[in-house]
């Protein structure tokens, strides 16, 4: 009798590099062969256990009654499914599937971000805390894909992805049948395999691997346009599993009535009972860990709320196996409204709703911020960058920038000089900015004389390349300004303003920064009075023009506050000092970490006064 033999395969160690991102373990789910004609191991067995030792422990048994006995000592008895009499490839076929949704749905682990609508509290303010992750996460998104895609953009993936599984013949087969059968039809197909494609499109999500999402825009682009194509045309409610740490099902309390977003596509399930197998098959991966729990998000979604920028689409036709899936996908991004946690079946169920973003009070900062990363009127890599800047990720957004200008280097002057030049004008001025905020003068003075030296010959400049030969001249004002130099930064703040002023509309927030700096200017030659007067017309604008939290608004408090210690002006200081800290011991609504420094104001400094 073979009643004894069986073996197990440990789970190999993942390969190095992108494919090594960090992610929660969870045990493999068994998977037990009966067959009680075997005399040998056959080829075709050992097969299956070679595919799916990364999800399964296969265990071979020929007798009945010892399967049964494995079988009653397993935790998940009442969950099993049972095959009988199945063809092998049939059920290789089938046991892949259900490999690449149990990837989809345990092995992957969520990215969360937060919008607190509630200002009045004294909670962490990491970075996963700080609405400023929720928006430019949101911002990111949208710049990718409204950005175009280059004839060149599948060979650098597809050259990336060759790297990163280099010796793991079966992925590599996989890179390889992509780049040759890859259709943009055919991307949720691609999708719901557990392929290279997938596990680095959301490891890179949840991590902001920005080079890598820069490379998958056009697949990004792709799945959103066939989520709409395929949108549900009906209300939904779904389900998935999900193995959280006690600290992040907190996070989640803390946020009831609030919105979230998830930083990757979302796989949820019509069947509450396989989204619960999931999680439960999980739960018993994790061997009790004390610091994670089973997690059932519950969600309601209405297809008048998806828009077409984050649609949501039941992709079940898609799979191998379409009758036994129900698989329902949101866009990456999708925003939910938190509406409750209960305890239920020894699990805890997050009860949530699809939001519409535009009817929410984030989407005005939102458009804020487009205006300033001129989202709308651009979709160029040097926009990308841009917003990057933003972001604080200052180097990566300079590789971008100098991948530009070489890009631009090649292009032939038939295709138009002018556009070129300005192009290269604005790439300097991004560049001239990533120095200054890296404190280093020399260099950004260089990039924005050069930029501005575009700007002013452009014989019929529109309204946004006059609005950003102003913005040049501000930074130039700014050096000249901490070199001490205040005659020749006077000149360019006079210039700047001269500019604006030709385009009150557009340019109300220019001209809020010019106030502000000048004001700067006047404080440094102790002409306290002036000082007061720019940063009161810039706290005019910014009260009008910015949503109440806004740091940008904190500053001009703080600024204010500081000149009126100056004048002796000691109730008018504690008043704007006050102001400023209001804004600062709150979440911060926008993360924006170089164009204003907000620092908490002592007012013991006040007081001695």
């Amino acid at each position: 009798s073979m009643g004894n033999r069986h073996g197990r395969r440990q789970r190999q160690e993942p390969q190095a590099g992108l494919v090594d991102l960090a992610e929660k373990t969870v045990s493999p789910l068994p998977l037990i062969w009966l067959d009680v004609s075997l005399d040998s191991i056959p080829s075709e067995t050992l097969t299956v256990q070679e595919e799916f030792q990364l999800t399964f422990t296969v265990t071979l048994f020929d007798d009945e009654l010892d399967c049964e006995g494995f079988i009653r000592d397993l935790p998940l008895t009442k969950k099993i499914t049972k095959v009988k009499r199945v063809q092998l490839d049939q059920l290789l076929r089938r046991v892949k599937a259900f490999q690449a949704r149990w990837y989809r749905n345990v092995t992957e682990s969520l990215s969360i971000n937060y919008f607190k609508q509630d200002k009045n509290t004294s909670e962490d303010r990491s970075s996963t805390d700080i609405n400023g992750s929720f928006l430019f996460s949101q911002l990111l998104i949208n710049t990718l894909l409204h950005m175009n895609s280059l004839s060149t953009d599948m060979n650098e993936l597809v050259d990336v992805c060759t790297r990163e599984y280099a010796g793991n013949a079966s992925q590599l087969k996989q890179v390889e049948l992509f780049y040759n059968n890859y259709t943009p039809d055919e991307c949720l197909r691609w999708y719901t395999k557990q392929t290279f494609l997938y596990i680095l499109l959301n490891k890179s999500l949840r991590v902001q691997n920005i080079e890598l999402l820069f490379l998958y825009r056009f697949f990004i682009r792709d799945t959103q346009r066939e989520l709409a194509k395929n949108q549900c045309k009906s209300p939904v409610k779904v389900y998935r599993g999900q193995m959280m740490s006690l600290r992040e099902l907190d996070r989640l309390r803390k946020s009831i009535g609030d919105i979230i977003s998830m930083n990757s596509f979302l796989s949820t399930s019509l069947d509450r009972q396989l989204a619960e197998f999931y999680v439960e098959g999980a739960a018993i991966g994790s061997h009790g860990e004390l610091d994670s729990v089973p997690v059932l998000f519950e969600i309601d979604a209405h297809p008048s709320v998806a828009s077409t920028e984050k649609p949501f689409a039941n992709i079940s036709q898609f799979s191998e196996f379409a009758e036994e899936e129900q698989e329902v996908l949101f866009m990456l991004g999708s925003v939910y409204r938190l509406n409750g946690i209960r305890e239920e079946n020894r699990m805890y169920v997050v009860s949530m709703n699809l939001c519409n973003i535009g009817e929410h009070e984030s989407n005005r900062l939102l458009d804020v911020m487009k205006h300033d990363y001129n989202i709308r009127t651009s979709n160029s890599l040097r926009t990308y960058a841009c917003v990057l800047v933003g972001m604080g990720k200052l180097d990566i957004a300079e590789m971008f920038l100098r991948r530009v200008l070489r890009e631009l280097s090649l292009l032939s002057v038939s295709t138009g000089q002018q556009e070129q030049t300005i192009e290269h004008a604005s790439c300097a001025f991004s560049l001239g900015q990533i120095a200054w905020y890296k404190g280093q003068h020399d260099s950004a003075l260089d990039h924005f004389r050069r930029a501005h030296q575009t700007f002013i010959t452009i014989p019929s400049p529109t309204t946004a390349e006059m609005l950003r030969c102003g913005a040049t001249e501000i930074f130039l004002a700014n050096i000249y300004r901490d070199k001490k130099n205040f005659r020749q930064a006077l000149i360019y703040y006079t210039n700047a303003l001269s500019t604006f002023k030709r385009y009150p509309l557009e340019a109300q927030m220019h001209l809020a920064d010019l106030y502000s700096n000048m004001g700067v200017l006047y404080r440094l030659r102790k002409q306290y009075d002036q000082a007061q007067n720019f940063n009161e017309k810039a706290m005019a604008i910014r009260t009008t023009c910015l949503p109440p939290t806004h740091p940008d608004i904190a500053s001009s408090h703080r600024t204010l506050a500081e000149v009126h210690v100056e004048l002796n002006e000691f109730n008018k200081a504690l008043e704007h000092g006050d102001a400023s800290m209001l804004i600062e011991n709150t979440p911060n609504t926008i993360l924006d970490q170089y164009r204003c420094h907000v620092t908490p104001l002592r007012k013991d400094l006040i007081l001695k006064f």
